[in-house]
């Protein structure tokens, strides 16, 4: 079998290679052949429909940064965007991140820690949705809806969102705006325009709450987004500059390389994932819902990623569970901060098996009704058994036109 072509699965620091004689691989997205650091370093000097960043800020601005956490490769995003404040003359910016409301109340502690000393120095704002005295109203829609922004991010002279692009179950397409609204707006507006629950999933209402972004990012005037567009394994792309120019440049590139539909479906897919650990379940789900409809019924998907130990509500609700499908009953009874990333799992292991390759010890998972999967030669035999095989790589980022 080594002779057949190789396979390469990246699940951030896991990378295995593979072989299958007829694998099919439909994503032919390029990977960048530089760091994101330096891809983040070029883009800000060649802004979309904006000068270069630095010639954006005057001494004595206050720059908000708005990150997308899910991202991966944040640190070296926002490392990029220092160097440039850092670099602005006389008494210089003065910095401040805005984080979402943090559900646990120590993962981005726990985020933080991971990254350069540089980026845990900037002063950090904590958003509570809950809490309308930290919002200010921004503007309302053509429809007459009142928006409400933290008023760290609607007072700054620069607003900068930071983070990456994929095609998403919630907007159609994830990024550009979407880290600052509906992240940092307050919870009845959040409520009120479907962004929260489980109708923020309803997929007939997807292009409605694109839409709704975008009217509402021209409407605050978003001065400068940075967005990193995902490769198979790593990064493809930096795209910098006016909001609506990355947006974009971000969705025609997604649109060439990642708008990929089932020719027919596999005995097996192999997926590989990658996401800030906080969301690495959360993007699990997401890429199984869609790799599912490459897989035949009663098929197989093994996925190679780095998860971290579960927890949660709905993760113990499913682990007490006698069967695990049987906690989906109670999940959509009951809606949980974890439960769609419970629901999806469940609802994909009802139609395939589903396998993952992680350093998660094989009970954890099986409460989960999961299939343990020890190490690359576990998963190659699991290949080998296959007629039939594609290939999935950073599979969240595909489009799901279901």
């Amino acid at each position: 079998m080594t002779s057949a072509p190789a396979i390469i699965l990246s699940g951030d620091s896991r990378t295995c290679t593979l072989h299958h004689p007829a694998a099919l691989q439909p994503i032919t997205a390029p990977s960048a052949a530089v760091s994101p650091l330096e891809l983040c370093r070029e883009s800000l000097g060649n802004s979309l429909e904006f000068p270069p960043l630095r010639e954006c800020m005057i001494p004595g601005d206050r720059v908000a940064l708005v990150p997308d956490l899910e991202c991966a490769e944040l640190p070296q995003l926002l490392s990029a965007i220092l160097e440039v404040l850092n670099s602005v003359e006389g008494e210089g910016v003065s910095p401040v991140l805005i984080l979402p409301a943090d559900p646990t109340g120590q993962s981005w502690e726990t985020l933080r820690a991971a990254w350069p000393e540089s980026l845990r120095k900037i002063p950090v704002v904590l958003h509570d949705p809950t809490d309308r005295t930290l919002v200010s109203y921004v503007a309302s829609t053509e429809a007459g809806e009142r928006i409400y922004l933290n008023r760290e991010a609607a007072e700054a002279d620069v607003l900068i969102t930071v983070g990456l692009m994929r095609f998403d179950s919630v907007f159609g397409v994830r990024g550009g705006m979407s880290a600052a609204f509906p992240g940092l707006s307050d919870a009845e507006t959040v409520q009120r325009l479907g962004f929260s629950g489980f109708d923020r999933f309803r997929s007939e209402k997807r292009g409605v709450r694109r839409e709704l972004v975008d009217e509402i990012s021209s409407l605050l005037g978003i001065q400068y987004s940075v967005q990193l567009i995902p490769g198979p394994n790593g990064a493809a792309a930096v795209y910098s500059g006016l909001a609506s120019a990355v947006q974009n440049a971000g969705t025609a590139f997604l649109e060439k390389y990642w708008a990929v539909k089932p020719r027919g479906r596999a005995e097996l897919a192999l997926l590989s994932i990658s996401a800030a650990p906080p969301f690495a379940w959360s993007v699990l789900g997401e890429a199984l819902e869609k790799a599912v409809s490459w897989v035949e019924d009663g098929g197989r998907i093994a996925v190679v990623a780095d998860l971290p130990q579960p927890s949660g509500p709905a993760v113990d609700i499913v682990r007490q569970s006698r069967d695990p499908q049987d906690a989906a009953i109670i999940l959509r009874r009951h809606p949980l901060v974890d439960g769609m990333d419970m629901l999806r799992l469940l609802a994909v292991s009802r139609r395939v098996r589903v396998y993952l390759l992680s350093s998660l010890p094989s009970d954890v998972l099986e409460e989960l009704g999961v299939f343990h999967l020890a190490d690359v030669a576990e998963l190659q035999r699991l290949v080998d058994q296959s007629a039939s095989c594609v290939v999935l790589p950073n599979a969240a980022v595909l489009r799901n036109d279901r």
